[in-house]
């Protein structure tokens, strides 16, 4: 992912601020990675830089920690969503039934 993190700082360099779409974005990938925590640090600069997320966010970190089966840290980001009055527009674990895990977190909710 060093190149879309190299993109980020080019339009930075150029005066191109990052919006919620390119970091979205440079989540996304990270998480297809399974490299959560640095998609995590990407939530940290957001909000650092005043972008605060929004359900998309919360869809690709979810999404991410059930592909690497992290169903407790995926369920803790469900609840923060509801907290925050935020709702899924997509079932974000669509991967679950691989692996039996959409019951037990539906069960939790």
């Amino acid at each position: 992912m060093v190149t879309a993190q190299s993109v980020v700082e080019i339009m930075i360099q150029r005066g191109v601020e990052p919006n919620t779409v390119t970091y979205t974005t440079l989540m996304d990938g990270y998480c297809l990675r399974g490299q959560i925590d640095e998609a995590l640090k990407v939530i940290d600069v957001m909000l650092h830089k005043g972008c605060s997320p929004h359900v998309m966010n919360y869809n690709i970190l979810i999404n991410g920690y059930c592909k690497i089966k992290k169903i407790d840290e995926a369920m803790s980001l469900f609840q923060e969503m509801l907290a925050k009055d935020l709702f899924l527009i997509l079932l974000a674990c669509g991967g679950w039934g691989d692996f039996g895990l959409h019951k037990s977190f539906l069960m939790r909710c």
